[in-house]
């Protein structure tokens, strides 16, 4: 499920550009975009 403990993760990452574990949309970098991405799964099951 997503949740809180996922947008921490994101938070921690922010402004990463490689390697990056929060990297919710495959660009190689943790932004706005991810956070975005989060939000709009926020509650819901991960398959």
């Amino acid at each position: 499920m997503v949740t809180v403990s996922d947008i921490l993760a994101a938070l921690s990452e922010f402004g990463c550009t490689s390697g990056c574990t929060a990297d919710v949309n495959g660009d190689d970098q943790v932004t706005v975009s991810d956070f975005l991405e989060i939000l709009s799964l926020y509650g819901e099951f991960c398959n």
